[in-house]
């Protein structure tokens, strides 16, 4: 979960970033494509310009071992394994994020 934190508080931040950007000539996603994914050079320099499908990949992509998607479904997959080890509000927070980023209506 504390890596979700990061890559939102970066995803954020670099998004507010963008909106000063577009009049400076452009904002590349390449700074959290090489940090939050395992893709090569290529494929990076197809993305970091289209801004939907950075963040798309960079959150919801199946095929991204460290979407934020993965990394909360593996967060909850770990608290579901140690459920009686932890309290039933923290086991009710992680399951609520889970199910809010895998809601097919967003």
């Amino acid at each position: 979960m504390e890596r979700t934190d990061g890559m939102l508080r970066l995803l954020k931040t670099s998004y507010i970033l963008s909106f000063d950007k577009v009049q400076a000539g452009g904002m590349s996603w390449q700074p959290a494509l090489e940090i939050f994914t395992s893709l090569d050079e290529e494929k990076i320099n197809s993305l970091e310009a289209n801004e939907s499908a950075a963040l798309e990949y960079l959150i919801l992509s199946p095929h991204n071992n460290n979407s934020l998607r993965s990394i909360i479904t593996r967060a909850r997959e770990n608290a579901r394994g140690v459920q009686d080890q932890i309290t039933k509000e923290v086991w009710e927070q992680v399951n609520h994020i889970y199910h809010l980023v895998n809601n097919s209506t967003l």
